[in-house]
């Protein structure tokens, strides 16, 4: 009988929350328990301030507390939560998931655009049979759309743009306004939707697609409205939406008020007053990339948070093809002609020291702290693509401002940082970064920054000369560092540059340190 546990995913965006919980064994295999959603509008008033309102950061955690208790009493033992745009722009986002983390015990992700793109590909096309065809992914949320061409399991283009139904509606419509849209505010909104849009639909358009597939909530409910309007005798084999009706429906709706809208057949009433930014930009990519229909799914963001939680248990399905983190940061250390044979061999020396330490007690770090040491012991001279003065600076620069796919805002922070602190001084005051991170992390920092200055020092030849290499303790306060060379090295270099470090050793984990080989 398999062993099965039950997962809580939450997809907190702009305008609603989302929750799936699911029951998942140990082959992967997995049946849903509940998938509900709430409207949050976290994005209300951000787009003007820059910032979470207080009430809307209010109406999460009540919302957050409720999918909670809800996913405790179905039995979840775990909670995957990730937030898109309006927590990824917010000035006061750090606090309100600090504020999250300490009263409710939920610990959120921040995604970037193109990770949010990846994982609405990831659980759109999960839910579809594509076979060898390519398609183009839509997905209008509250304050950003992405834009996905790919096939079944690979993409070839993931893009964000910074237009959605809540940032558009209180770009072009004023606030409290709730009478019809006239021609020159409709005109006012469409030109601001193509300015934004045209660079990245002229990207989207060098990818050929044969199919076309809508989801998230304002494409869903614009499908159910021309159904209800132009097509309610017919019985439509599967969900669509047509370029032509959805010309006529943008105009008819913007001719209504507030109220007139929210008694439009098929309309959600609580999208009534962001349903003509929606609309506008959906019009807006169907018209540019000349795509005549749009078929709708009612998969997304959170049914790929799962599919990605799939994909890292060994034995699935989903497991076969290259973990998205290893494969993003391999991507990356090529892209930058990172010299993979020094690169391989530091990060088995800094795996060594890390077991190695564990086994001593200095550390009681798990499987994920040991595949950021890793990752980041392969990226560690990612900076000589700049130049190798500085390479470390360079390096944590390099790792922030690229979008690594799989990882969060809290692990790239970490990955840079450890990559920033393996050469020179380790982290001071000046660098308010590090400062923003929890005392928890600063710590992981610091001793896996640590692990990885000692594995450079010992290879920094890159001749190989070091076969083994691991901490042993000592009687009394000390540990010794035990380095075995291979055969006919001389290790007198590696060992003298490390002497150094045998304060800084002292100075993060309170020991002594001794060389030995």
């Amino acid at each position: 009988m398999t062993q099965e546990k039950i997962v809580a995913f939450i997809d907190i965006g702009t305008n609603s929350a989302r929750l799936l919980v699911v029951s998942i064994g140990e082959n992967g295999a997995y049946h849903m328990l509940t998938r509900i959603k709430d409207v949050v509008r976290l994005g209300e008033g951000e787009y003007t301030a820059g910032k979470i309102q207080e009430d809307a950061g209010e109406r999460l955690m009540r919302v957050l507390k409720r999918f909670m208790d809800l996913s405790r009493s179905l039995g979840a033992t775990e909670f995957v939560a990730m937030a898109t745009s309006a927590m990824r722009e917010a000035v006061n986002s750090q606090e309100i998931v600090g504020k999250i983390g300490s009263e409710l015990g939920l610990e959120i992700q921040i995604i970037s655009g193109k990770e949010e793109a990846r994982l609405i590909h990831l659980g759109v096309a999960a839910g579809i049979s594509l076979g060898n065809e390519t398609a183009l992914f839509i997905d209008i949320g509250g304050g950003s759309t992405e834009l996905i061409v790919g096939g079944q399991y690979t993409y070839a283009a993931l893009e964000s743009m910074r237009l959605g139904a809540i940032r558009v509606t209180s770009q072009c419509i004023k606030k409290g306004f709730t009478g019809a849209l006239p021609p020159k505010r409709q005109t006012k909104m469409m030109n601001r939707v193509m300015t934004v849009a045209m660079p990245i639909l002229q990207r989207i358009s060098a990818f050929p697609f044969t199919r076309c597939i809508g989801s998230s909530g304002t494409t869903i409910n614009l499908a159910e409205i021309a159904q209800k309007l132009y097509h309610a005798a017919e019985t439509p084999k599967k969900p669509i939406l047509l370029l032509s009706d959805l010309e006529n429906l943008y105009p008819y709706l913007c001719s209504l008020s507030l109220e007139e809208r929210r008694k439009v057949p098929g309309i959600n009433p609580d999208r009534a007053d962001i349903i003509l930014a929606g609309a506008a930009i959906l019009l807006a990519v169907m018209k540019t990339l000349k795509i005549p229909e749009i078929e709708i799914s009612d998969r997304g963001l959170r049914e790929g948070i799962l599919m990605d939680y799939l994909a890292e248990m060994p034995g699935t399905p989903q497991s076969e093809r290259m973990p998205v983190k290893e494969a993003s940061i391999l991507q990356l250390g090529r892209s930058c002609r990172l010299e993979e044979k020094h690169a391989q061999k530091v990060q088995e020396i800094t795996l060594r020291l890390f077991d190695s330490a564990k086994e001593c007690g200095l550390h009681n770090y798990g499987a994920w702290e040991r595949e950021l040491l890793a990752q980041a012991a392969w990226l560690h001279d990612v900076g000589d693509f700049l130049s190798f003065v500085g390479h470390h600076q360079h390096g944590e620069y390099i790792i922030r401002n690229t979008e690594l796919l799989g990882f969060d805002q809290r692990e790239i922070l970490i990955l840079a940082k450890i990559v920033r602190y393996h050469r020179k001084k380790l982290p001071g005051r000046k660098d308010s970064e590090f400062g923003s991170l929890t005392a928890a992390d600063r710590d992981r920092v610091r001793i896996m920054a640590l692990f990885l200055r000692c594995a450079e020092l010992l290879n920094r030849s890159h001749a190989d000369a070091v076969a083994d290499v691991r901490y042993l303790n000592k009687k009394g306060d000390a540990v010794v560092l035990d380095v075995v060379p291979a055969a006919g090295a001389d290790l007198t270099l590696e060992l003298t540059s490390l002497v150094p470090e045998t304060v800084l050793f002292a100075k993060v984990f309170g020991k002594k340190l001794i060389l030995q080989r």
